[in-house]
């Protein structure tokens, strides 16, 4: 997601989950001259619990383990 400088800086600041609110695994903040969305396929694997695509640990995204496997 590439955003003009004033709303990349309130997009940031936000303490929104921005792959939450888009229905996606990940989203990338940048900083351009206009708005842009661009969706490429996310690096990971499936997480069998939420089913966001992101790097796993005992086929758990960090979010699902720490709620499965608390220490």
């Amino acid at each position: 997601l590439t955003l003009p400088p004033d709303l990349a800086d309130l997009f940031a600041a936000s303490p929104v989950d921005w792959a939450s609110v888009l229905i996606v695994s990940q989203v990338e903040l940048n900083t351009g001259t206009q708005l842009e969305i661009r969706a490429e396929k996310a690096d990971g694997e499936k997480c069998e619990r939420c089913w966001k695509i992101l790097p796993l640990h005992r086929g758990l995204c960090n979010r699902c383990e720490a709620v499965v496997y608390p220490t």
